[in-house]
């Protein structure tokens, strides 16, 4: 697509240098023609126009004679005076109208060759900025020949430990593999693990990856891997799109094996802060935390590429019937059941909201979990500890049935203590549901003053917060056009064409 794209600007740039070319001739031959061989002249000597102002302005204060003068004297001397001009008038007056006709005339004529010689210097300039035109538009065609040489010769290719099913890193991996695909580059994905999940053929195993010396690595950077490391044996320009990796802290009592993925994750960011060429991030925290780290290069923010379209599927219809219509508000939170996402908060902020102000609502965490994962049995323990029900754990979730849970959502709540970017709160936009969050890391960043950002983990005063959006219409409104006009930041088109105008200079060695 984008190399016919370039066959087809380069075949318009060789008409238009044409079509100017032939219109420049055309203006030269209307010009010498209307000068009758004086342009040559001038080109040679040029003529005054101050002069040409300087006569004008003499004619115009000359051309008009008078018969005759005002007469002068007194008494006898006057009176004869006037019977002799009353004489002579019948003579002279003829020879002075003629001779005022033939002045008006003349400054007639000289006014048109002012104005003739006002618009030969437009002339002669428009054709200076053609001719100049002319030459920097054929200077451009080489340039265009050269960049289509050498993206011909060369491909974008995108590495990363893992591409598993639904997650957010692979949809942006996918979404960017779509993108370079769609404008002729040639693109693979290599990975360490791909989910069964996605189709034959999505990704290619990381060590079939032959390295070609005009190519850029993207490396989606998120967690611990061994091919953190062998990133910086390659010798071709390295792009690190990072997402940020948890802290590990949050995992030590729970998960031991992620709390060591991260940690190493961590010790990786650390060990390629000199080994790559360029950086996006997903937000200005992301990118906070990579100075802090140790990069010095530069480093752009990237939101992730969202294919919202994909939201215009059609919703799982059992999920709907089960909990649509029975007049219960649905509060829904998004994300995998892991420590930092801090679900405990969320049963707490529901217990309350549930027991002070509205018995018929429910609490819907929508994400995957392991059924001997203790952090999950923890979960439900405290679930019966507090005596709530109406608490919904999904499990891993198939797309329909995502669309399903946001379309019942009258509040997304997240309390959430560590999020690079968090796609849930720009997903919530878009299903246009009121947003109340924690204020912590990015996620205030990706509401950009959108939704109710809560300054603490307070339960009681996040009940009420629920309870102010579900019953304030007027506060609720005011939300939602907050989250629609931050959602317009976040659009595909937008995100799409910065990630391209960026590649486009790191492909011609101009990134600053």
């Amino acid at each position: 697509m984008e190399e016919q794209y370039r066959k087809d600007r380069i075949a318009e740039i060789e008409e238009e240098a044409k079509n100017l070319e032939s219109s420049l001739d055309s203006k030269i031959k209307a010009a010498d023609q209307r000068l009758f061989g004086v342009q040559r002249r001038y080109e040679t000597e040029p003529y005054e126009l101050n002069e040409m102002i300087s006569v004008l302005d003499q004619v115009g204060q000359h051309s008009m004679v008078e018969e005759c003068r005002p007469i002068e004297g007194k008494g006898l001397k006057k009176f004869l005076k006037r019977v002799f001009r009353k004489c002579v008038r019948f003579y002279i007056r003829p020879i002075v109208e003629e001779q005022n006709n033939l002045n008006a005339v003349i400054e007639k004529g000289l006014d048109q060759v002012y104005q003739f010689e006002q618009s030969m210097l437009q002339v002669m300039a428009e054709n200076d900025r053609l001719v100049r035109e002319v030459q920097w538009m054929k200077r451009q065609i080489p340039a265009v020949e050269k960049k289509k040489i050498r993206k011909d010769q060369m491909r974008v290719v995108q590495m990363l430990p893992s591409l598993a099913f639904g997650d957010g890193i692979g949809n942006d991996t996918l979404a960017l593999k779509k993108t370079l695909e769609e404008n002729g580059y040639e693109t693979e994905i290599y990975v360490e693990w791909v989910d069964e999940r996605l189709p034959q053929g999505t990704a290619r195993s990381w060590e079939e990856y032959e390295e070609r010396p005009d190519d850029i690595l993207l490396y989606h950077l998120s967690t611990g891997s061994e091919m953190n490391y062998r990133l910086a044996d390659y010798r071709c320009r390295k792009v690190v799109i990072y997402h940020n990796v948890t802290p590990p802290h949050f995992f030590a009592e729970y998960h031991p094996e992620a709390w060591q993925g991260c940690k190493k994750g961590l010790e990786a960011v650390r060990f390629l802060a000199d080994k790559v060429d360029y950086c996006f991030a997903d937000s200005a925290f992301n990118k906070g935390d990579l100075r802090k780290m140790g990069y010095q290069g530069p480093i752009e923010v990237l939101p992730i590429l969202i294919a919202f379209e994909d939201f215009e599927k059609q919703p799982n219809q059992a999920v709907l019937e089960r909990y649509q219509g029975d007049g219960y508000t649905n509060i829904v939170y998004t994300g995998r059941v892991v420590p930092h996402k801090r679900q405990e908060d969320l049963i707490t902020a529901f217990y309350y909201y549930k027991k002070n102000y509205n018995p018929k609502s429910r609490l819907i965490l929508v994400g995957a979990y392991g059924e001997q994962d203790r952090f999950y049995q923890n979960l439900r323990e405290y679930e019966r500890e507090l005596g709530v029900e109406d608490v919904i754990f999904t499990g891993h979730t198939k797309f329909d049935e995502i669309l399903a849970y946001y379309q019942l959502a009258d509040v997304y709540l997240s309390m959430s203590e560590h999020e690079g970017f968090c796609i849930p709160l720009v997903e919530a936009m878009y299903f246009e549901i009121p947003i109340i969050a924690y204020d912590s890391c990015a996620v205030g960043e990706t509401l950009g003053g959108s939704g109710l950002l809560l300054s603490d983990k307070n339960p009681q005063p996040a009940a009420a917060a629920i309870h102010r959006v579900v019953t304030d219409s007027e506060l609720r409104q005011a939300i939602l056009a907050g989250e629609k006009e931050r959602l317009s930041d976040f659009s595909h088109e937008k995100i799409q064409r910065q990630f391209l105008q960026r590649l486009e200079a790191l492909i011609e060695e101009e990134v600053s």
